[in-house]
């Protein structure tokens, strides 16, 4: 008897150290990534205050060289060559103008109006959006695939409609031939996914264009890293400080010449945290 008292006994406390293990390794991770966020975080505060503070010195200037240029275009008649000489200045500068308005937009802090919103009437209404779009008139097929279980979320529509029409037109941009084809689906997730605990929602867009080299899908969601020759490389940057700003994540799968698949996972959200949410700037306001 005490042979058998002895061995459950060994086996309970290597079970417990088992979990405990589990445990360490657990918050070990958590650490890391906590630390990782930090990092960034700090990184970006410091390319935010740089490039808001260049992107102020540059806007007034350039604005008068913009104004400057269109008046000379619409006041004198001048050579085709010469048109077409301020015709690239005004493109260009107008250009500069939307980057730098895009630099000071990335550099504010995300402010959210959270409301409860049907996803699917949200996504459906966007794409009706999408549908009218000159760059959609090329033959794309543009459809969709809803999980019924989807319950109402707690978002900022307004930010999430920015986030998806950016993911949505890169896609359409990556597509090269003639049957192109861009997909927007949703998933139930009622137990969280990846350091989400409570339920969540995926929203994923899947195209068939010619996809993201490996050496450059990790940096897609640095600020001012682009492949485009148009580009700012801020609008997927953007895209993942709003969806952070939700208390979600944002991550990239792709393969060369096959295609690239965004996947958005957001929390729920529930009465009793949009009921916080609205208390809490009125706490503020009351000191």
């Amino acid at each position: 008897h005490y042979t058998e008292r002895l061995e459950l006994e060994v086996r309970k406390r290597t079970h417990e150290l088992e979990e405990a293990e589990r445990e360490l390794r657990r918050s070990y991770e958590q650490l890391k990534q906590t630390q990782q966020r930090l990092i960034e975080h700090e990184r970006l505060s410091t390319i935010g205050k740089m490039s808001a503070t260049i992107a102020h010195e540059i806007r007034n200037p350039l604005s008068a060289l913009h104004a400057a240029a269109q008046e000379l275009k619409e006041s004198l008649t001048l050579p085709e060559e010469y048109q077409e000489l301020l015709d690239i200045i005004t493109s260009q500068s107008a250009r500069l103008s939307k980057i730098i308005q895009n630099t000071l937009t990335f550099t504010r802090p995300v402010t959210l109006e959270k409301r409860e919103v049907d996803l699917h009437h949200f996504i459906d209404h966007l794409l009706s959006s999408l549908r009218g779009d000159a760059r959609f008139q090329n033959g794309i097929r543009l459809s969709k695939s809803f999980d019924v279980n989807v319950p109402p979320v707690y978002i900022d529509p307004d930010a999430v409609e920015q986030v998806l029409w950016n993911i949505l037109i890169n896609a359409v941009q990556a597509i090269r031939r003639g049957d192109g084809h861009v997909e927007i689906l949703t998933r139930w997730l009622p137990h969280g996914i990846n350091g989400l605990d409570g339920p969540a929602v995926e929203i994923a867009v899947r195209d068939n264009g010619v996809g993201i080299p490996e050496t450059q899908l990790e940096k897609i969601f640095e600020p001012f890293h682009t492949t485009k020759t148009q580009g700012t490389g801020l609008g997927l940057a953007v895209a993942r400080r709003i969806i952070e700003a939700h208390g979600g994540h944002i991550e990239a799968e792709s393969q060369v010449n096959r295609g690239t698949t965004m996947r958005i996972v957001l929390p729920v959200g529930s009465p009793e945290r949009r009921d916080r949410d609205q208390e809490e700037p009125m706490r503020r306001q009351g000191g």
